[in-house]
């Protein structure tokens, strides 16, 4: 994994949430399909009022479900 968000993915692989670690998950596939990521877990407004971008590439935006 070559990621800025290395740390991030690899924390939310090993975290006890089952969705955190679904996010890792599907993080890791895009990246190793070769998509550049643009973010990860993004909080969106202040404090995250809006909400949370789970991954993001640069002409997507995916939203991880359980």
């Amino acid at each position: 994994m070559t990621s800025p968000f290395e740390q991030t993915i690899a924390n939310a692989l090993n975290s006890v949430n089952p969705q955190r670690v679904l996010e890792g998950t599907v993080t890791n596939a895009i990246i190793q399909a070769g998509f550049d990521l643009v973010g990860f877990n993004k909080v969106v407004g202040l404090n995250g009022e809006v909400g949370e971008v789970n991954v993001e590439i640069i002409n997507a935006i995916i939203e991880v479900r359980n």
